[in-house]
């Protein structure tokens, strides 16, 4: 029987309530058998609004909701439960739209597999379902328990859902006067439902819904997930067959080749213009997402010229909405740094400069380590890029339907903003042809006759000759532009590549320096020097915007002996100036804001100072009063005693160039002298307590980027505190700058480098390792670290399969085989490769090239979350170790494999 609380008869009311809000609500219990409970909701349910109000029929409803939540034992087989499914079905046809969304709800709980879903269905249920769709009367409420009422059948039963509802679903998608986040969720609906049950959504016109779901979506971001599931249909053979690729997927490139595409009806309320925008911008990440699939690209790729030659083809139409909408998305597929939206030619390729600072180089995020990813090369030279591949393949296509011919008509005809960014496009496809594209693709791609013969031709008008000329001299100017290696930004970089022993990246670091100039004083006078002295105004003025820093930077880079001995006075009286600039109790360099624009002459010139002090006696002086004062701030930091009105405070640090202190003490680091100076006055002490200071992060990263490792000593007892401090977001971090020094190749790394890196993998947390083992996989691709790595046989198997890949390197070195073969590794890891593993290597593999073409990225938890713009940069994918591949390196291996009859039989029908 149904009880009221607290022992009354009545309906409790709540104790407050807002007229005409829809506050109105009764609570009711059911506390009977099955027989009575049944019989309780159908008389009550059943009976006219007149006798039993719609609120306590919703409150009937809500505790029949209860009584399912808490089991069902014996509900659905009992004789009155067809009585209650009727009634439920005349509660759908209610007035009260209240009435009707809770029964929706109750329906939702009934539903537990497909015989529900088959009496529901008998007694017309679903077509009462789909009025709440399409009723006058409907509000959010009903629709979305309409809707979830759908989602819970794609979760217990999608095979049995009834194509009415999916109709239903498909208009609720389609409709534009839907509210916006009820019409995503049916987009959403839709695109999961077609994973697991596609025939019903492709003959209910599911797939066009979808497809035009991405171009049409207010969340244009939400279109790559709902493409994602066609892509599935695509990929299998079963389900390619819902998909037409001649009319459904046409939608997807429609806001492109339809100049008059439009989507809404004429009495949208949203500007159209504003409406073409984000269409083409939501085509554009569709169009991308496709290409980076197999399924998509094939498809995109048809040779009936629909797809992708329609695009490439379209291009020559004077649209400049849609040229640029194209060239956006060549520069998004081909993972290209867009330019600025300029006229100037110089302004927009100074703008894609690869080591133009990023926000991802900050203090805040990762300070200098995503920068040297940019500038410094992979050690894994050896070894296939699996994405180099894709961007080959994907660029022959593109050639093939003619995009270098389409791109020379836009810069000939199209505005100078177009003709600009056209320009930029077309050269930088010309250098990836150059670069990837085997010689036989790539040996007539850069010729250009269209272009060249415009340009050369007397037959064609003045203006377009010129024009063409001219563009002929921007693709030159971009190439010699290409010539020039990749070079550092940052100043802490830069010292880092400084003590490498590779000669060429010492000259990275040094050419990366345009603010000063480079000329060398050999053979200059005492009265040229004097000339320059007075020309550097250091003497003239006390404003040190108005110095000629270039002339001060030439001058501490003289190897004069007048210089270096400061035997005269006015070479003296220059040095105490700059020492007293630098000083942080001049306040000087360390106010200068970090939007300055001389900020990094500042800081190159002070390198050049400290260098410049350790040559003679009387600079050594001056570096005492330097350091000195540099100690007491770093003092204050380490005891705890630093306040926000210190130059090494927070705010001081994110915001001034009182950062760069660290930068001049590193450069004290890489010579004897400056060594003896920093331990004169017990710098390294106060910098072991900075390191235990867990909360000051970004002092800990300038420390770290700014010692000399290449000796032995104190600078790499701080690396190793940092590596195994307290703070694991420091301890990550520190990791990851491992693989900055590994690439720089700093002398003897392979033999105190590895060590730190080994000690890594037994770290308490998962990134931490990961992070490790994958440097540690680097380093390997150089045999000399790889040798390193075997001798001391570090324990990987608690790693899993990362660490059983890293144990497969080792098979290609005779003491890694013999103590893996010791161990009866190679037999055991033979026989799963053998079993199942062959499969899940080709699996991992298109897993890895599939998450990085994706603009989503895996957490180390497993999860996928969503890359920033500045995430999606181009990443590499190198491929993984082969077990095979490894064996076969030594003499010993082959005879193991010719030993196994399997593998031999394996190696035969793969062609081997």
């Amino acid at each position: 029987a149904a009880t009221l609380p607290r022992s009354s008869r009545k309906v409790r009311k709540p104790l407050s309530r807002t007229r005409g809000s829809g506050a109105d609500f009764a609570h009711v219990e059911l506390r009977g058998g099955v027989a009575e409970t049944i019989n309780l909701v159908v008389v009550s349910v059943s009976a006219s609004d007149r006798s039993v109000s719609a609120v306590r029929k919703v409150a009937y409803l809500n505790a029949f909701v209860r009584v399912l939540q808490r089991g069902r034992a014996g509900l659905l087989q009992h004789p009155s439960f067809g009585k209650l499914l009727y009634s439920l079905r005349a509660c759908l046809l209610n007035q009260q739209r209240s009435v009707r969304a809770a029964t929706l709800r109750t329906l939702r709980y009934l539903v537990s597999d497909g015989d529900m879903v088959q009496r529901l269905v008998n007694i017309k249920l679903d077509l009462l379902i789909m009025r709440s769709f399409d009723s006058v009367d409907a509000r959010p409420v009903e629709r979305i328990q309409a809707l979830r009422f759908i989602r819970k059948l794609c979760v217990v039963c999608p095979q049995h859902i009834p194509q009415s509802l999916v109709i239903a679903l498909v208009a609720t998608a389609e409709h534009s006067n839907v509210e916006e986040k009820l019409t995503n969720a049916a987009l959403a609906t839709l695109s999961e439902l077609a994973v697991v049950n596609p025939s019903v959504v492709a003959f209910s016109r599911g797939i066009k819904a979808i497809l035009r779901g991405t171009v049409d979506c207010m969340a244009n971001r939400m279109g790559e997930s709902l493409l994602m599931s066609i892509l599935y249909l695509l990929n299998h053979p079963d389900t390619r067959c819902f998909v037409r690729p001649h009319v459904d997927l046409e939608a997807i490139i429609a806001p492109f080749t339809d100049t008059h595409y439009r989507h809404f009806a004429e009495g949208h309320k949203d500007d159209p213009k504003e409406d073409r925008r984000r269409q083409v911008q939501a085509a554009q990440i569709s169009v991308a997402t496709m290409f980076r699939s197999w399924a998509g690209l094939i498809s995109f790729c048809n040779p009936s010229g629909w797809g992708l030659q329609s695009l490439v083809g379209v291009l020559r139409l004077p649209n400049s909405v849609i040229q640029r909408g194209i060239m956006d998305l060549l520069y998004d597929i081909f993972k290209l740094n867009a330019p600025e939206w300029t006229d100037d030619f110089e302004q927009a390729l100074a703008s894609t400069d690869l080591c133009r600072p990023r926000d991802s180089w900050r203090l805040e995020e990762q300070w200098v380590v995503e920068e040297a990813k940019v500038v410094l090369s992979h050690l894994r030279k050896g070894r296939t890029n699996l994405v180099t591949c894709y961007f080959a393949m994907l660029l022959t296509t593109f050639i093939q339907a003619g995009v270098f011919e389409s791109l020379v008509d836009v810069v000939r005809s199209g505005d100078e903003y177009i003709t600009v960014q056209a320009t930029i496009l077309l050269g930088e496809l010309l250098h990836l042809a150059n670069t990837i594209l085997p010689f036989e693709c790539s040996s007539q791609t850069h010729c250009l006759p269209s272009l060249i013969s415009v340009a050369t031709s007397f037959d064609t008008t003045a203006s377009e000759r010129n024009r063409a000329t001219d563009v002929v001299n921007c693709l030159d100017r971009l190439h010699q532009r290409k010539k020039v290696s990749t070079r550092p930004d940052s100043l802490y970089l830069q010292l880092t590549l400084n003590q490498s022993e590779s000669s060429e990246l010492k000259n990275s670091a040094v050419g990366r320096e345009p603010q000063i100039a480079h000329t060398m004083l050999k053979e200059l006078e005492d009265a040229s020097i004097d000339n320059m002295l007075r020309e550097s105004q250091v003497f003239t003025t006390k404003d040190v915007s108005q110095w000629n820093w270039n002339v001060i930077g030439t001058l501490l880079k003289s190897p004069h002996v007048t210089m270096r001995r400061l035997e005269d006075g006015s070479t003296t009286k220059f040095v105490k100036r700059l020492c007293y600039f630098y000083k942080p109790s001049s306040g000087l360099f360390s106010n200068v804001e970090q939007t300055h624009a001389n900020i990094q002459k500042y800081s190159a010139v002070g390198c050049r100072l400290m260098q410049f002090l350790l040559g003679g006696e009387e600079g050594i002086k001056f570096a005492h009063e330097l350091v000195a004062e540099i100690t007491v701030c770093i003092r204050k930091v380490a005891d705890g005693s630093c306040g926000r009105e210190d130059i090494l405070s927070g705010g001081s640090v994110s915001h001034t160039l009182s950062r760069d202190y660290f930068l001049l003490l590193g450069q004290l680091t890489t010579s004897p002298v400056g060594m003896e100076i920093l331990r004169k006055f017990n710098t390294f002490s106060c910098l072991l307590g900075v390191c235990e200071v867990f909360q000051r992060r970004d002092l800990n990263k300038l420390l770290l980027t700014s010692l000399d490792y290449g000796h032995n000593g104190l600078c790499r007892v701080i690396l190793s505190k940092l590596l195994t401090g307290i703070d694991s977001t420091m301890r990550m971090y520190a990791t990851s700058y491992l693989r900055v020094i590994l690439r720089a190749h700093l002398p003897e790394f392979k033999d105190w480098g590895i060590e730190m890196l080994i000690t890594q993998l037994y770290d308490t947390e998962d990134n931490i390792v990961n992070e490790a083992i994958d440097i540690l996989d680097e380093a390997c691709d150089d045999e000399s670290y790889l040798h390193t790595i075997v001798l001391r046989f570090p324990a990987l198997l608690h790693i899993k399969d990362r660490g059983t890949a890293l144990f497969t390197r080792f098979l290609s070195v005779n003491r890694g085989y013999w103590y893996l073969q010791s161990l009866n590794y190679i037999t055991e890891e033979m026989e799963r490769w053998y079993q199942d593993y062959n499969k899940q290597y080709v699996i991992q593999t298109e897993q890895r090239l599939a998450e990085c073409l994706t603009s989503y990225r895996k957490t180390d938890e497993g999860q996928y979350i969503r890359r920033s713009q500045l995430q999606l940069a181009r990443l590499d994918v190198f491929a993984p170790v082969h077990f095979y591949g490894q064996l076969v390196q030594l003499r010993e291996g082959c005879k193991l494999l010719q030993r196994q009859v399997s593998n031999v039989l394996f190696a035969v029908v793969w062609g081997l």
